[in-house]
């Protein structure tokens, strides 16, 4: 991906309605849009040579959980991907296993749009950042 282009966004969520929400919001906002519906199939995209570089996660869903997704994508130290763990799970010491598993940040559900917006703006800044970072060395 160019540093110019439109990031690509990957939303794994088993809901269907939430990930319906998400992509349309996403869509909406400028971003390319790659969905999954279970954790296995939103880790063998981004797995991919290309696979976005900012993922929207839920942390309950089939197969692989959002925390094993992130454990997994901190163990690996080719990339960076900015993860935003999205969930109902609204506890404190929820929280801190989220960010401690290695999500970059901590939305729940029910999420406000724009606040969802801004954070999503946040992760696209640093991921960019990096790209920019790998070109000049």
């Amino acid at each position: 991906m160019a540093v110019d282009e439109p990031m690509a966004v990957l939303v794994a969520e088993d809901d269907p309605t939430s990930l319906h929400l998400l992509t349309m919001l996403l869509t909406r906002w400028g971003y390319q849009v790659l969905r999954a519906q279970d954790g296995a199939r939103a880790w063998e995209l981004l797995q991919k040579e290309h696979a976005p570089r900012l993922v929207i996660l839920d942390w309950m869903m089939p197969e692989l959980d959002g925390l094993e997704i992130c454990r997994r994508l901190r163990a690996q130290a080719d990339q960076y991907t900015y993860v935003i763990l999205l969930t109902a799970k609204e506890e404190k010491q929820d929280i801190i296993t989220g960010l401690d598993a290695g999500a970059d940040d901590y939305v729940t559900k029910p999420f406000h749009q724009a606040e969802l917006r801004s954070r999503i703006r946040s992760g696209e800044r640093i991921v960019r950042l990096k790209m920019q970072l790998q070109q000049k060395v």
